[in-house]
């Protein structure tokens, strides 16, 4: 029996929190389907419901009737739409926005694909190129949950000539194209289901809208609450102050073996109530993006980020919570801070991270310190070839669904060592700073 709203008003409050608290861009749904499936009404009715729950909604339109190319339909015309979409995701992603609605999107390429495939209009060769280019994993990371709406060509025929007093077809909407285009769904869905896992809707038999979108928001926030609260892992701070003894860091030598230790006597939970249990220590894991002559890049925050204040205006490492999992491991938290790195650099290259120190909080710290109990920092240096690292000088990077911005760039450590005082460092990476080693 699917929620009231009332229930899943409060769930979407709860998933809201959670979203607000750690993800670092929009939620991002896709509808598409059938024409006359029901799409226009449920897209109304998501962006009404999330926008009533306090959510921040963005809809990117639907922009096949803004193509400029006569013959609609073709390749030519699908690979417009997709790339034009394509753009607008890209420009809207790390807006500050919560839930980024896409009116057709990725899946509906694939869709339109099969139909263009079926048609003859495509050679084999292209529909193999153009299907790598919509599923690479860059895009996939970017959509996170699909909604397929399909109808029986006779009653799409049916909503669609309802209030006309002579019934007219269209290249699309005719019995044999509507018949064509839900057989191309059905092998998108056979081909793709792994990739995109869409949830699918049948609406011939149904004259309950309400009912209908009930189940899809009781679905749609189940796995909205698993990706805005992900499971991170945590150790118990009474743990944590024995392991330290006292110590804000535990550098290279050490901190391998303290390190399997701290692995050993974490656990799994989701990050909002970590966040509210002040008995509880978050692991996180930072990267710090080095050349081979051992400059190290130098991130700055805006001004205006509530962070800055927080944590400091400038910063030596990029990372993220460790994911919480049943057999936490070293190398497990290593493939996690690639793969943050790779996010937040936009890079996709080889990576030698080596660790660099753990560090934490200690109960004499002064009250001005920026780094506070409740994290642990497993912080690595990260070799970057220096072709790449020279992309990465004097750049900006964009930090998440709020949209502040980060500028980088390469600094000597005898270049940061008399800047520290003024340059409002958070203590881990001033740390850093000051026990440097090149051929460490």
């Amino acid at each position: 029996m699917p929620s009231s709203p009332d229930q899943l008003l409060n769930k979407a409050k709860a998933v809201l929190e959670a979203l607000r608290l750690g993800a670092r861009r929009a939620f991002v749904v896709e509808l598409t389907g059938t024409p006359k499936a029901g799409k226009t009404t449920t897209l109304a009715v998501l962006q009404g419901f999330f926008k009533t729950a306090g959510f921040r909604v963005e809809t990117l339109k639907e922009r096949a009737a803004d193509c400029p190319l006569a013959m609609k339909g073709h390749f030519f015309f699908n690979a417009w739409t997709f790339g034009t979409m394509l753009a607008e995701v890209l420009a809207n992603i790390e807006r500050p926005v919560d839930l980024l609605i896409l009116d057709r999107g990725f899946f509906d390429a694939l869709i339109w694909l099969e139909l263009q495939r079926s048609r003859h209009q495509v050679t084999d060769e292209e529909v193999r190129v153009f299907t790598d280019f919509v599923t690479l994993s860059r895009w996939q990371r970017l959509v996170d949950y699909t909604v397929v709406m399909t109808a029986a060509p006779e009653v799409a025929l049916q909503r669609e000539n309802h209030n006309q007093l002579i019934p007219r077809q269209g290249s699309l909407m005719n019995p044999d194209a509507l018949k064509s285009f839900n057989e191309s769904v059905e092998r998108a869905r056979s081909k793709h289901k792994d990739i995109f896992n869409p949830y699918f809707i049948d609406t011939t038999d149904s004259s309950d809208a309400k009912a209908s979108a009930l189940l899809l928001l009781d679905n749609l926030l189940e796995v909205m609450g698993q990706w805005a609260n992900s499971a991170i892992l945590v150790v118990d701070k009474s743990a944590v102050t024995e392991i330290f003894a006292g110590r804000a860091y535990i550098d290279a030598l050490e901190a391998p073996s303290v390190l399997v230790r701290l692995l050993s006597v974490s656990r799994s939970m989701p990050r909002v109530e970590a966040e509210k249990n002040a008995d509880l220590v978050q692991l996180v894991v930072g990267g710090v993006p080095v050349r081979s002559d051992g400059k190290l890049l130098v991130f700055r925050r805006e001004t205006s980020d509530e962070k800055a204040t927080s944590y400091g205006e400038t910063t030596l490492w990029k990372g993220r919570h460790v994911p919480g999992v049943s057999s936490p491991s070293l190398d497990g938290t290593i493939t996690a801070l690639k793969s943050r790195l790779s996010e937040e650099l936009h890079i996709e290259t080889e990576m030698e991270p080596r660790l660099a120190c753990l560090a934490w909080w200690r109960p004499n710290q002064h009250p001005d310190e920026f780094t506070d109990p409740q994290h642990l920092g497993i912080l690595f240096r990260v070799q970057l070839p220096d072709a790449v690292a020279d992309t990465l000088h004097k750049k900006e990077f964009r930090k998440g669904s709020r949209g502040y911005q980060f500028t980088g760039g390469f600094r000597t450590q005898e270049d940061l060592l008399p800047e520290l005082e003024t340059m409002r460092m958070e203590p881990w990476s001033r740390h850093l700073v000051e026990t440097w080693r090149i051929d460490a």
